[in-house]
């Protein structure tokens, strides 16, 4: 059962005024999240892509993010793309580290 598309906006709502005290889990998990269900929020992945901090995303979360917009049949390709940019410039630094599997 998916739910309502009134849900999805009052969720978007809060996470977007929480994303400043977001850290790498919480992140990746609301891109799994949204991909799991196939839910489709614009001004969230916006929100995400703009403010969230990516800095102290490990390589699992990461790998996770990268899946979850990869997954999702978002139709907000310029927000999604924003995001994974952002994604990229985190996860280079780090590349070295990730296992074959987060790779």
């Amino acid at each position: 059962h998916v739910a309502p598309p009134e849900f999805w906006v009052r969720v978007a709502r809060v996470a977007t005024r929480r994303l400043a005290a977001y850290n790498g889990q919480d992140v990746a998990n609301t891109l799994w999240a949204l991909a799991k269900v196939g839910a489709s929020h614009g001004s969230l992945v916006s929100a995400l892509s703009e403010r969230a901090n990516f800095d102290d995303l490990n390589a699992r979360e990461l790998a996770m993010s990268a899946w979850a917009l990869a997954k999702n049949p978002c139709s907000h390709l310029r927000e999604r793309a924003l995001l994974l940019d952002r994604l990229v410039a985190a996860a280079a630094p780090k590349a070295d580290s990730f296992s074959a599997r987060e790779l």
